[in-house]
């Protein structure tokens, strides 16, 4: 007769199966607080498990740590709990043991796993579209529509063309996912309103991210060579925008099959100023229009279910704040992505404004961080990096799960040389969205910092391979250890990519790299380059390199290299 409950060595035989997993291979963290509250409630210790012994036996916290005012604990045992239902879900799910972590308890559970077949999954209730609520106004639909696009035929993709495919996050990431390809929108002509819809575009495509079923590539607003060659790689399927009255803004949304030019799904309605429309949608409009594409199979991978349901509620903790950060987030999203001094400006603008309001959205707080994070790159005024500090400190005590706002606190600690910290706040966003390029990309530059270039570049490369088409700054450590190396037609070859996609710190770089290689021709086009941006330039010219990575010996020998200019008259 089998036991009720498994041996000590049959779940520390699971933990091990565990531990190989992806989301906690990939996570160190979250590997040694499972490994230890598995470990000690398996040895029949189990009521010693406490905040505070895990915090400093499994976390690295001090024998200071105080469990009340660092939440340490509590959010890695959240992530813990929603990777391990992750895990049985997918690759665990015919595992003949089950740990699991109830909710509001630190002790883990150990029982015997009901087996279950790949017909496990979540119906979709016939009558979801009528949970919508009936107040429901245009302008609260339309960005659930944008949403509900990209998202439906990412989950299309996953269930159609691949019977085999499956879109738990076990899986990984996978270099033969899907393209969906999200169009510029048509200009208008109204600057402020052309920026939200460049920041929207950009927002939902980093929220898509999180769902892993497809490559989400965003249309660039011009074309450069590299660009091109990036677009080589056809999408599978294109989401359209086209402003169609600005009075109130109305849109309409088209979803393309690319494969025959087939028109999938169509809407026309009202642009939204407000998270909770974002948010609120969610859970009903998606679930709507996803019944309308699946059809006869009319059911969502339970794993992808819950990824929805969650994604439904992260905006709840805004409710009743004082005003709304949705239109200036999204601009911000729009400066972020071109960094123009307009859209600068006009961000900067709207976002100051609530936060001398005290508003409690962590968004704002984070944008807000990134921003000054952003202007201090380029001024080196030790007030703005304290201010940024100050403010991703306070994105991620509003919101613990949202993972922008770890992002940005890791970035502005590695600014500030604090690159332990730093890795631990990047290792925490990667818990909470594992396949965003940009964190694979981070940690590997936290990593080449340290002075492990070989496995931090392949991390970069690894992030710079899940994006179709990769931001400018991810070449940044890519072009230095080029230079690093010595190889400087490969470090010149990074640098140009970056000037291509519109990052003008490239230009510096490949200034450096032109000049080693003894390519007057190239060096003196760059050269005429850095003079036209200012005087500042030529005095420090590795200014906004190094307050993004301040790697003195490295950024020295580029400052050697670039001697000889530096002396030449103006």
């Amino acid at each position: 007769m089998q036991d009720k409950i498994p041996n000590r060595t049959s779940v520390l035989e699971q933990l091990e199966r565990i531990l190989q997993s992806v989301d906690f291979a990939n996570s160190p963290k979250l590997s040694n607080f499972i490994s230890y509250i598995v470990k000690v409630e398996a040895d029949g210790n189990g009521d010693r498990i406490k905040a505070f012994s895990i915090g400093v036996d499994a976390l690295g916290r001090s024998e200071t740590f105080d469990p009340q005012a660092d939440n340490i604990v509590r959010v890695t045992a959240g992530r813990a709990r929603q990777a391990l239902g992750r895990y049985y879900d997918g690759p665990g799910q015919h595992d003949a043991i089950k740990i699991s972590l109830p909710k509001g308890s630190y002790r883990p559970r150990f029982e015997f796993n009901t087996p279950f077949g790949v017909d496990r999954a979540l119906a979709i209730n016939d009558n979801v579209s009528s949970r919508v609520s009936v107040r429901a106004t245009p302008a609260v639909m339309v960005l659930a529509f944008l949403t509900v696009c990209v998202l439906t035929i990412s989950m299309f993709l996953a269930w159609g063309p691949n019977p085999n495919s499956n879109s738990d996050r076990g899986d990984g990431f996978r270099a033969d996912m899907p393209i969906v390809e999200i169009a510029t929108f048509e200009e208008t002509g109204e600057a402020e309103l052309d920026a939200l819809l460049d920041g929207l575009r950009h927002r939902i495509a980093e929220d898509l991210s999180r769902f892993r079923v497809a490559r989400i590539r965003l249309e660039p607003h011009t074309l450069s060579p590299s660009h091109k060659a990036s677009r080589s790689e056809a999408a599978d399927f294109g989401l359209k925008g086209v402003v169609i009255s600005t009075s109130p803004t109305m849109l309409q949304i088209s979803i393309i099959d690319r494969a025959d030019d087939t028109l999938l799904w169509s809407k026309t309605t009202e642009l939204p100023d407000d998270w909770k429309t974002y948010s609120t949608v969610m859970d009903d409009g998606i679930r709507s229009v996803v019944l309308q594409l699946v059809g006869a199979r009319g059911a969502i991978p339970l794993a992808l279910e819950r990824d929805l349901a969650q994604f439904a509620t992260i905006r709840s903790d805004t409710e009743g704040a004082p005003g709304s950060g949705f239109r200036c987030v999204l601009l911000f999203h729009a400066y972020d992505a071109s960094k123009g001094e307009a859209q600068r400006q006009e961000a900067h603008a709207c976002l100051s404004a609530l936060i001398d309001q005290d508003n409690r959205d962590s968004e704002v707080w984070a944008a807000w961080a990134m921003l000054n994070f952003l202007d201090w790159t380029k001024a080196e005024d030790y007030a703005l990096l304290d201010r940024a500090l100050s403010a991703a400190r306070k994105a991620v005590s509003l919101d613990p799960n949202y993972a922008n706002a770890h992002e940005y606190l890791g970035s502005i600690l590695m600014a500030q040389g604090r690159r332990g910290l730093a890795r631990e706040s990047y290792e925490t966003a990667l818990d909470l969205n594992p396949y965003k390029p940009d964190l694979h990309v981070l940690v590997g530059w936290e990593q080449a910092l340290a002075g492990d270039w070989q496995s931090g570049v392949e991390k970069i490369e690894r992030g710079i391979a899940m994006s179709p088409i990769p931001a400018a700054w991810m070449r940044i450590p890519l072009a230095l250890d080029a230079f690093r190396q010595k190889d400087f037609e490969r470090s010149l070859m990074q640098a140009e990519l970056m000037i291509e996609a519109g990052d003008d710190r490239g230009i510096v770089l490949a200034l450096a790299a032109a000049i080693a290689l003894g390519d007057d021709e190239r060096s003196g086009a760059l050269k005429a380059q850095m003079q036209a941006r200012s005087d500042t330039y030529k005095s420090d010219p590795m200014r906004e390199i190094r307050g993004v990575f301040n790697a003195p010996e490295l950024l020295s020998a580029y400052e050697r290299t670039l001697a000889p200019w530096l002396l030449e008259p103006a």
